[in-house]
């Protein structure tokens, strides 16, 4: 047992066979909900310098965070024969809603703001769990975050890992965010007050359930709270998709990997961008350099600029690009 009354399983590669545990595939027809945890404060910022939610960041070309999510529950319904699974995502009071969320039945997604913007992720939990039954699972996980790994792949995987509770970690220290749950722990949560599921509520639902750790020698995901997290999960996802693996090289982060142009953009045939995301309604000009940024819906850089590591949310003023007078 750890230090919190947790059991620490084996350390898994992802991509071992799973086991032929009846009890887990049991578990996995019983999931009833995923939920979304996307009330965070720690992305806040980086939602108020876009003025769009976090969710609705384009991870490719085509998909955004929320979409993705969509997408892997959908799949994972479907690896499960389920008609469907209820996707809740919960939000606090002051955030702002995603926009670019589809219409998926399989994987039909609710919008629900917490009442309480002090209640926590547990409280939410608590709160959400008087919906189920005690032997329904939810699925919980943390809504902004690149996924690297196929959702399905991943639930069934805790499922095999037995206890009430699953949780899972990453060897490197990277954040998971994605537990799997038994409904009927939730109820030892406190019924009010502020309570963070890490570091309060699984230390006591661990008093009388079983609770396990997955540990995963690859990472399952990365959190987008900062502009820094954003580019490098992008970067992490476009060297994964395309097989490539210098991203564990110390050099790697040298080379430029990805670029995001969104539809409505103008963005000049001369302008140069990497590992860099322009949003709808962005501009780009002749001659500019945009490096690890998002060049927002308002953003404008000028001809010949120079943006390395920000977002630009106006008219941007950076550096000239090196060997170019700034303005007279």
């Amino acid at each position: 047992m750890s230090a919190i009354g947790m059991e620490e399983s084996q350390r898994t590669a992802f991509g071992a066979p799973a086991g032929d545990n009846a009890r887990g595939r049991d578990v996995l027809r019983r999931i009833r909900a995923v939920v979304l945890l996307a009330g965070s404060t720690g992305w806040r910022n980086l939602s108020a310098s876009l003025r769009q939610s976090v969710l609705d960041l384009p991870i490719d070309s085509e998909s955004s965070v929320i979409q993705q999510w969509q997408s892997q529950i959908r799949e994972m319904a479907g690896g499960l024969d389920l008609p469907h699974v209820s996707v809740r995502l919960m939000i606090d009071p002051a955030s702002l809603e995603p926009t670019s969320r589809q219409d998926c039945p399989r994987a039909k997604l609710s919008v629900e703001r917490d009442p309480y913007e002090y209640r926590g992720s547990g409280g939410v939990l608590y709160d959400v769990s008087h919906d189920y039954d005690g032997d329904d699972w939810l699925l919980v996980a943390s809504g902004g975050q690149v996924l690297f790994q196929p959702l399905a792949d991943l639930a069934e995987r805790m499922a095999d890992r037995g206890g009430d509770v699953c949780v899972v970690a990453h060897e490197d220290g990277t954040p998971s965010g994605l537990m799997l749950i038994r409904a009927a722990c939730l109820s030892v949560i406190p019924a009010i007050g502020f309570v963070d599921m890490k570091e309060q509520a699984l230390p006591r639902i661990a008093e009388d359930y079983q609770v396990n750790v997955m540990r995963l020698d690859q990472i399952s995901g990365m959190p987008i709270r900062t502009l820094d997290g954003y580019i490098a999960a992008l970067r992490q996802r476009h060297l994964q998709l395309s097989g490539d693996t210098s991203w564990e090289n110390a050099f790697a982060e040298r080379r430029p990997v990805f670029q995001i142009v969104q539809d409505g953009t103008s963005v000049s045939d001369d302008a140069e961008l990497q590992d860099s995301v322009v949003l709808e309604g962005g501009r780009v000009a002749a001659g500019a350099v945009v490096v690890r940024s998002i060049v927002s819906g308002r953003g404008n850089v000028p001809a010949g600029r120079m943006v390395v590591d920000q977002i630009v949310a106006s008219s941007a003023g950076p550096r000239p690009r090196p060997g170019q007078g700034g303005p007279s």
